[in-house]
């Protein structure tokens, strides 16, 4: 996973993800307890996309990497 802006670029294994999170517009993907990277779902231009953006979280992301509800 490469993320890149017009500043810097940083390179990322999926087992360096450690967390994961989704709200109605994100996913927060975390390295560490203070640092996630964020992807806009906006990001996926059409419903193929946003489905094999959904495939590969649930594939290279293990379920524990989740975090718990509110209400565990």
């Amino acid at each position: 996973m490469i993320d890149k802006d017009e500043a810097s670029e940083s390179k990322y294994t999926w087992e360096a993800i450690v967390r994961k999170a989704e709200t109605p517009f994100c996913y927060y993907l975390y390295t560490n307890s203070h640092h996630a990277i964020v992807i806009p779902k906006r990001a996926a231009r059409n419903t193929a996309e946003k489905q094999e953006l959904e495939r590969m979280l649930n594939q290279y992301l293990s379920l524990t990497s989740e975090f718990s509800s509110a209400e565990d």
